[in-house]
């Protein structure tokens, strides 16, 4: 509530945006959602990408990327396809993943494989809960 009026929360543009382009030339990339289909974005972003040509840019030129995600589940058993996992910031994201079990089962098979786990901002929260045997 940065307004101070309740608004969609989801993840944060410029966190989704910057590393995606990063990537996106360098490795495969699968945008999972915890419902699947759109994924909210926060609708704050506005605010903080106005200035930034990246960001705008990508907004305007990419919503398929949050309107066609896939649910964790469906990617829960194929995690040796993976080479890692990137959570984006935003309170959707640190709020929706934290207590998310499919998501938490797919960090723990990367982490057990030694493979890479990252995340941008609140992003991190999303393995808050998740435990390693």
């Amino acid at each position: 509530m940065l307004s101070g009026e309740p608004h969609t929360s989801g993840c944060f543009l410029i966190e989704f945006a910057h590393p995606f382009n990063m990537l996106n030339e360098k490795v495969d990339i699968v945008i999972a959602s915890p419902q699947g289909g759109e994924a909210p974005l926060d609708t704050n972003f506005i605010t903080f990408a106005r200035d930034d040509a990246e960001s705008m840019e990508f907004y305007n030129t990419r919503s398929d990327l949050w309107k066609n995600t896939v649910k964790p589940e469906d990617l829960r058993n194929r995690t040796e396809e993976f080479a890692g996992v990137f959570h984006v910031g935003g309170h959707g994201p640190m709020f929706d993943l934290t207590h998310h079990e499919a998501s938490h089962g797919i960090i723990r098979d990367l982490w057990e494989a030694g493979k890479v786990g990252s995340a941008v901002c609140h992003g991190p929260r999303c393995t808050g809960q998740c435990q390693t045997f």
